[in-house]
């Protein structure tokens, strides 16, 4: 009996501990479709219909569009309803997203965070991964310059954190960096080989920043017609879209209004 007891409350936990991660995995989704759906918006400069965002990528027009915006900056012929929602033959589905997942390789991406054709275009696919993937490449678009929208604000990004969702998108640069510094052993190995160039090179960036700041004074610039947060950062130096839309308190960073004053 108390064999039985024991092993009905192992089952009873382990079920509530799936019904968590399920929750959590939820949360995550809804959190990263709603981020990546603005996104796009903003890249192709095209609104969306209010669905589900993975019917609308299903068909891969809307990611071809996406790849086709990055590498010629052009945002013209924006996409029906009809032709997001067509339900088309497989191969020509799958070979416009290939074109997208090719632009990320194009920009450097590496292949773990990509997602599988088949999650985009299968009916249980997993919107997650594509969402994920569309982050990732938000970030290296503003690593290389790339004008495109802002994926999540710094606020967006702790709310995030505390409703337990993932962070993976980022997890291969940490990596990166790591092995650069030479920590990529176990946690004491790193902390020998490289402990003593993190502490200095924090030092310097703090000292760099403190003597930057206090070198400059408060500007603000006003939003001219046209202007998208990309292109404000470029005609200022100094200045990076998370930054502007942090100091800004802007919750939708891809929507600025003309004559509105920025503070940079």
């Amino acid at each position: 009996e108390r064999a039985a007891h024991q092993t009905f409350f192992f089952l009873s936990r382990s079920d509530r501990m799936a019904d968590s991660v399920a929750k959590s995995r939820q949360a995550e989704e809804e959190y990263l479709a709603a981020r990546a759906s603005e996104w796009i918006e903003g890249l192709t400069n095209q609104r969306l219909p209010s669905q589900d965002l993975a019917k609308l990528l299903r068909n891969g027009r809307l990611l071809k569009r996406v790849s086709l915006v990055i590498e010629s900056g052009d945002t013209s012929g924006a996409l029906s309803r009809a032709a997001l929602t067509e339900e088309r033959k497989g191969f020509q589905s799958v070979s416009d997203v290939n074109s997208f997942l090719e632009c990320c390789r194009a920009l450097g991406l590496p292949d773990h965070q990509l997602f599988n054709a088949s999650d985009v275009t299968s009916a249980g696919g997993d919107l997650v991964s594509v969402c994920r993937t569309v982050r990732s490449l938000a970030l290296r678009c503003e690593e290389r310059g790339i004008e495109a929208p802002v994926f999540e604000t710094e606020k967006q990004k702790e709310r995030a954190r505390r409703r337990g969702m993932s962070t993976s998108a980022t997890s291969g640069m940490v990596t990166a960096v790591r092995k650069k510094l030479g920590l990529e052993g176990g946690e004491e190995e790193g902390t020998r080989s490289g402990g003593a160039v993190v502490v200095v090179a924090c030092a310097s960036l703090a000292a760099v920043a403190a003597l930057f700041a206090l070198s400059r004074r408060p500007r603000t610039y006003v939003v001219r017609k046209g202007d998208t947060l990309s292109r404000v950062v470029r005609r200022n130096r100094g200045v990076t879209l998370q930054g502007l839309a942090e100091k800004n308190n802007l919750e939708n960073p891809n929507l600025i209004l003309a004559d509105q004053k920025l503070k940079l």
